[in-house]
């Protein structure tokens, strides 16, 4: 039998709108001649087309698919192989299931999944997934629609950021002008995907978190471009200008990369710090960087190493000039998160007192009952401290003042040692016997200020007892005093802390 073969996805199922035959596989139309030109001798029946229904047209009733147990066996097969990651066999598969019915959502899902993930850096296939999603979303029952969506840009997501890591090892491993380039049109493939879905009449937007999760990967591409960079510029002890000239385009590229990294999401300043911070180290590492050449040496009689290309003094200012705007860039980030983080405190006290001020007005009866505990025991507050105010100053009164008699004998034998000692030290040479007399003076005084110490501290020991004695009472109502303060102070607290309490918290 002849069947209408699709030439792009060999389905054989159609549809006629408009005059033309619209494969139910792909979606790709055909002329009503092109069509004749595609008839195929094939096993089976001949190809049936019907008429797309006009809008407003009653819609058939769906059919059983009389070969739904070879549909859900091939899918299984699909999914397998999918698992297995032998995706380009489950894309055959979902190819095989799509012949058998062109609105297998499953089918088209997986096969999107399937195509999108056989991307290459030099075959990328992620917009022909996303016309596979659309396919999926347009067939899939109008309870799995959104599902369905959701599921289709977190897959483009993940496979966007799959291609970025790719081209972020390729970088590392060679950081030339090309695979630079590369980042900025690996980024745009999601976005043209979405776009696939948006153009569709499905709305979705930039997959969460995928401009951030690329700026990530492009700045991990600069810091292990910038290692590579450094173990192959050490290994080279003199350079010639070709070694030179690729380690600065190097050096300029991974420069690059830091600033791609910065300008690719708006939703990352701290992170941008750290960018930054690594852009300047790509700026400075070459400053002082340079090649040589072989020169005869007349006085060593041999070729010797001399240098010979360099950062020009303009091409080390301009360097300089970036650092700088670096760390401008850096200080007015730092500014921003600090006012950012003072607003949202800011913000977050404000709608914590409306919170507090919503619940108390909502129970203005607890509320009048706490304020009025707290303002009786503020009264009662305040004249208990006054009377600990006055206890405190009237025990301070009492407190000893002077000194004990012993310590004022004392004080009294120790000016006359040191009057002694002083006029022995202004007596003569010839002055002996004088000089006798007073040693034995001062040691008769020392020994009298040595028998004084015990009769000092005796004293002080009894006038101290005396006073305590005096200030016991005071002392135990202070204590009673404070012990009741202590209370009031505590229910004090724990009603303004019921009070300011964060109903949601």
């Amino acid at each position: 039998m002849k069947k209408i073969v699709c030439e792009l996805c060999e389905g054989n199922q159609f549809v006629k709108e408009n005059g033309m035959f619209v494969c139910q596989g792909c979606g790709t139309s055909y002329s009503l001649e092109e069509a004749k030109g595609m008839m195929k001798e094939v096993d089976g029946e001949e190809t049936s087309t019907v008429t797309a229904p006009t809008s407003g047209a009653p819609q058939p009733v769906p059919q059983v698919n009389p070969n739904q147990q070879q549909l859900d066996n091939i899918l299984l097969l699909a999914s397998s192989a999918y698992e297995a990651d032998n995706k380009a066999e489950a894309e055959n598969y979902c190819n095989q299931a799509i012949v058998i019915d062109a609105m297998c959502y499953k089918a088209w899902f997986l096969k999107g999944k399937a195509v999108g993930w056989q991307s290459t850096i030099a075959n990328i296939r992620i917009e022909e997934a996303a016309h596979s999603f659309c396919k999926a979303i347009d067939f899939a029952p109008e309870d799995e629609k959104e599902e369905i969506k959701e599921q289709a840009t977190e897959e483009l997501k993940n496979l966007g950021l799959a291609l970025i890591s790719l081209r972020k090892d390729r970088f590392i491993a060679s950081p030339d002008l090309k695979e630079l380039n590369g980042f900025s049109t690996d980024k745009k493939v999601v976005l043209d995907a979405i776009l696939v879905l948006l153009s569709h009449g499905n709305s979705v937007g930039i997959p969460e978190g995928y401009l951030e999760n690329v700026a990530t990967l492009m700045n991990q591409a600069g810091v292990g471009a910038l290692n590579t960079v450094r173990e192959a510029w050490k290994k080279v002890q003199y350079p010639n200008k070709a070694d030179w000239d690729t380690y600065i385009g190097w050096c300029t590229n991974i420069t690059a990369i830091f600033q791609l990294a910065i300008d690719t999401s708006d939703n990352d300043d701290e992170e941008d710090i750290v960018r930054y911070k690594n852009k300047i180290i790509a700026l400075e590492e070459p400053l002082n960087s340079c090649s040589y050449k072989l020169v005869w040496s007349s006085l060593f009689s041999e070729y010797i190493h001399e240098k010979e290309y360099s950062l020009s003094d303009s091409a080390k200012e301009a360097r300089k000039k970036m650092v700088q705007e670096c760390n401008d860039k850096i200080a007015e980030i730092q500014r921003k998160l600090h006012e950012k983080e003072l607003e949202e405190k800011r913000k977050a006290e404000e709608e914590k007192k409306a919170r507090i001020a919503a619940y108390w007005e909502a129970h203005a009866d607890e509320k009048a009952e706490l304020d009025s505990e707290l303002k009786e025991l503020e009264a009662k507050r305040d004249p208990l401290r006054q009377e600990v105010l006055q206890i405190n100053n009237e025990i301070s009164a009492n407190q000893p003042k002077g000194k004990v008699p012993s310590e004022e004998e004392s004080d009294r034998l120790k000016s006359q040692i040191s009057e002694l000692n002083a006029r022995k030290a202004n007596l003569g040479v010839l002055a002996g016997k004088e000089k006798k007399q007073i040693g034995e003076e001062v040691a008769s005084l020392e020994g009298r200020l040595a028998s004084l110490q015990k009769r000092i501290q005796q004293e002080q020991i009894d006038r101290n007892l005396e006073v305590n004695q005096k200030n016991a009472p005071l002392i135990t109502k202070r204590n009673e005093i404070n012990g009741e303060l202590t209370k009031i102070s505590k229910r004090i607290d724990e009603i303004n802390k019921i009070l300011q309490k964060d109903p949601e918290e």
